[in-house]
């Protein structure tokens, strides 16, 4: 007996969580039986539907037009110059809004110099680093080795693809993926 309460006095934080699990589980299970499921509401929803509701037999059906596919042209993203220009004096907040817009736009054939090809950290996708002339750097996503290792260092290259997301690490650093971009050499 006495060396539980020793080991307990020297791994105090051990036993409170060794002994905190098991009731953190009760009050789990007690939330997850208190808390009514969607199926359950529904029910009642449907329950108090058909007690107050009785269908007229008086309507007509009606034919509804299947939509169309309409082809919204993507907005073209803006150059690096004028990232740089609209960016200028933002605040934080102001900056976390412009990259929030920033995502989804269309590059169009920008050239570039490969400067870096990296492995992702975490990751298993590469990134080709490209340095534009207005001073952009675009990290574009090849999820293959093979196509990763066709880039080499002084590569000029051509961009096409929509915006992923927008960052500000030393500079300007527009990112875009794999699916939905392309890259060739020049």
């Amino acid at each position: 007996m006495n060396r539980i309460k020793e080991w307990v006095k020297t791994h105090k934080l051990l036993a409170i969580i060794l002994a905190g699990i098991p009731l953190a589980l009760c009050v789990c299970c007690l939330i997850l039986v208190i808390i009514p499921t969607p199926e359950d509401s529904t029910d009642v929803l449907t329950q108090n539907q058909s007690a107050t509701s009785l269908p007229t037999g008086t309507s007509t059906p009606t034919v509804t037009p299947q939509p169309t596919a309409t082809n919204t042209p993507i907005p073209l993203a803006p150059s690096c110059e004028q990232i740089q220009q609209e960016t200028d004096g933002m605040t934080d907040v102001q900056w976390d809004v412009y990259k929030k817009n920033f995502k989804g736009l269309w590059v169009d054939n920008w050239e570039g110099v490969v400067t870096e090809v990296s492995k992702e950290f975490l990751g298993s996708n590469f990134n080709v680093h490209v340095e534009t002339p207005d001073g952009c750097t675009v990290l574009v996503q090849v999820k293959d080795e093979e196509t990763a290792l066709t880039f080499s260092r002084g590569d000029r290259v051509v961009l096409s693809g929509i915006t992923s997301s927008l960052g500000d690490i030393f500079g300007k650093v527009i990112y875009m993926d794999d699916d939905e971009s392309s890259i060739s050499k020049k």
